[in-house]
């Protein structure tokens, strides 16, 4: 009976994290605020996410579409890959972006790396919210002195997400 006790005391901690793993595939769509310094612009983004959980481990990485208005001149047009970085803390975020941008008379390339911090008060559900702070820099590709921008980013969005699958296995 004691070794029964002491067994399950030592392997009572390990029986509250669940076994179960959950697959979604999100969708998002976002509208923010792009800050560079002595600019404030508009931007939107359209993103396909997978978001995996295990007990208390998650993971999301997903793909995105972005779009930025850069004042009356211009604008800017990205495809973004985005994953977390760890496995028990899914709010910070690392992502690249090569983009291409339109200003004025001016056409280039520049990539973009960016991290930053996501948080999902609604998520579960068919219809959830999300919220996306970031910092980027764009990198001259071609054309760098057509950019005559801040290369600096700060971006602030709120996402409405629609899961549109979900999974769960044991």
């Amino acid at each position: 009976m004691r070794n029964f006790l002491l067994m399950f005391l030592l392997f009572l901690p390990f029986a509250a994290f669940s076994q179960e793993k959950d697959n979604y595939t999100v969708v998002t769509i976002y509208n923010g605020i792009p800050f560079r310094p002595a600019n404030l612009n508009y931007s939107s983004e359209l993103s396909i996410e997978q978001f995996k959980s295990k007990g208390l481990g998650q993971m999301d990485q997903g793909i995105s579409l972005n779009y930025e208005y850069i004042r009356k001149q211009g604008f800017s047009l990205g495809l973004k890959y985005y994953r977390t970085l760890f496995l028990y803390f899914p709010i910070l975020y690392v992502a690249l972006q090569p983009t291409y941008y339109s200003i004025g008379s001016q056409n280039g390339f520049n990539v973009r790396p960016e991290i930053g911090l996501q948080y999902d008060p609604i998520w579960q559900y068919v219809v959830g919210l999300r919220f996306k702070l970031s910092y980027g820099y764009d990198v001259p590709v071609s054309n760098g002195d057509g950019f005559s921008y801040n290369r600096s980013i700060i971006e602030l969005k709120v996402g409405i997400t629609f899961n549109v699958t979900h999974s769960t296995t044991y």
